[in-house]
Order: C-alpha cells, then sequence, then structure tokens
C-alpha cells in the first residue's frame, strides 16, 4: 500500500480572507523540492483549479477562488494529499470534522468556453502552470 505525502489546514476566518495559503515548514522541509510552482487542486467531484507555489515563503497562492467556490469560511480543514510533482488531491472538512457535500459546486474549466453550432460537442481547458493548453473534440460531419 503506496501513502503519500498529507498535510492538514485548518482554516480560520483570516485565512479565508487571504490569497494565500501557508503549507507547514515541516511538509516543505521533506518535500518543498519536489513541487512545482504551477500546483493543480483537485477534488472527489472533478473541481480542478492551478495555484502558484511559492518555494521559499512555502505558500500556495490564487487560493481565494478555492475558498469562494467551496464557501470556506473559516472553521473548516483541507486535507492536501500530495501525489506528485504538480498535484494536490483535496478533502474539504466542514466545522464538525465531516467530509463536505461536493455536489454543490460544479467542476470548472479555466477560461471562455465556445461551444458553436458547427459541431463541437466537448472542448476541455487545461493549464500547464501559467500557460493554457486547449483540446477541441468536433464530431463528424
Amino acid at each position: 500500500m503506496d501513502v503519500t505525502p498529507k498535510f492538514m489546514s485548518f482554516m480560520s476566518s483570516e485565512d479565508c480572507l487571504s490569497t494565500h495559503l501557508s503549507i507547514p515548514t515541516a511538509f516543505i522541509s521533506k518535500f518543498g523540492n519536489l513541487i512545482h510552482v504551477g500546483v493543480k487542486l483537485s477534488t472527489p467531484n472533478g473541481y480542478e483549479m492551478w495555484v502558484d507555489f511559492d518555494k521559499r515563503r512555502g505558500r500556495l497562492f490564487g487560493m481565494k477562488p478555492l475558498f469562494r467556490n467551496f464557501k470556506i469560511e473559516g472553521g473548516q480543514s483541507i486535507l492536501f494529499d500530495f501525489v506528485g510533482d504538480f498535484k494536490f488531491n483535496l478533502q474539504i472538512f466542514d466545522v464538525f470534522g465531516f467530509e463536505i457535500d461536493y455536489s454543490a459546486v460544479m467542476p470548472t474549466l479555466d477560461g471562455e468556453v465556445l461551444i458553436s453550432s458547427d459541431g463541437c460537442s466537448f472542448v476541455s481547458s487545461h493549464r500547464l502552470g501559467h500557460k493554457p493548453v486547449d483540446e477541441i473534440v468536433c464530431s463528424p460531419a
């Protein structure tokens, strides 16, 4: 059984007003060199977002959309499961320690998505750090 590195962040109301989240020093000293500058955060419902990692400060920047979308306002906790290079799987727990219901938050795509009437049936937008990579799959005519 493989065990992936994890840390838990207990969110205060002040933390939730910030755009960054500090990663525990012990986690940074052990795994900081393995974490890329651009990091993807994923939740069990398929929600994904990219944030920036500042290795020197041990912080993730750009956290406000996650806090807003999942209504993290203080008292909740987030389990970060580092699954390699540039990805953390997240589990969010309410103030009572129960995992939240993710179904209220829709998975997101970065940027604008347009579906035209000329046959495009699926648009997927991915980011690798700051650089977007788009894939468009059109149905046969």
